[in-house]
């Protein structure tokens, strides 16, 4: 499954081929997929992680499965010390070679790596750690041993967002559909499960739905 994820990475960041080209009419028929490809879907499905918490200047900051964030999101705004890994290799290539040119002093270190691969890391050396962009591929078992790994390298009192779908939502049958067409498999994991996972990192002090995707925000207890 975190290769199917690595693949899908791949061709959504280098692939010139548009979405509607990807799925069959019938998917693009169904209702999340056709406002989706109308534009009127995206901004809505879920808030970006620092609507729940911003990071704060001077913060050291870890984001797992973090595409482009350092050259997309307004990190040199907030001046918060940014590592980083992703599964895309190639991504994480010319992430590496134009982040130091906009801010070198904040932009520390980008690797390829899955989600669960944190021993590079000393413990309790970030203050927040966000991940994003995988939980709805994997079994929950996996995100748990992720969910382990983070709270080794968070301090404590330090923040945890885990982004999630929920397979409550009305939107979430047709989003699953189409993930099928583009190489994923989506698992249902309900977000009562969820917080039972996170309690081992500790308590939820916020939480942010959208129309699809669920943050949380947890304290490294």
């Amino acid at each position: 499954m975190l290769q199917a994820l690595a693949e899908h990475r791949e061709r959504e960041n280098n692939s010139r081929l548009p979405l509607s080209g990807r799925l069959p009419d019938e998917v693009q028929a169904l209702p999340f997929w056709r406002e989706t490809l109308a534009g009127k879907l995206t901004a809505r499905l879920g808030a970006p992680f620092w609507q729940v918490h911003r990071p704060q200047k001077n913060e050291r900051c870890l984001y797992i499965s973090c595409g482009p964030s350092f050259l997309t999101d307004p990190w040199v705004e907030w001046g918060a010390l940014f590592w980083g890994t992703d599964l895309d290799g190639a991504m994480v290539r010319a992430v590496r070679a134009r982040a130091p040119q906009l801010n070198s002093k904040l932009f520390k270190d980008l690797q390829e790596a899955p989600p669960h691969d944190l021993d590079r890391y000393p413990e309790g050396q970030f203050d927040l750690v966000i991940a994003a962009g995988f939980s709805p591929f994997m079994p929950l078992a996996y995100s748990e041993a992720v969910i382990a790994a983070v709270r080794r390298v968070l301090k404590v009192g330090g923040g945890l967002l885990w982004e999630v779908a929920d397979p409550d939502s009305s939107w979430f049958e047709d989003w699953s559909i189409g993930q099928i067409y583009l190489g994923l498999e989506v698992v249902a994991v309900p977000l009562a499960d969820w917080k039972r996972a996170l309690a081992a990192v500790g308590p939820i002090q916020a939480e942010n739905s959208g129309e699809l995707l669920h943050t949380f925000l947890v304290e490294r207890a």
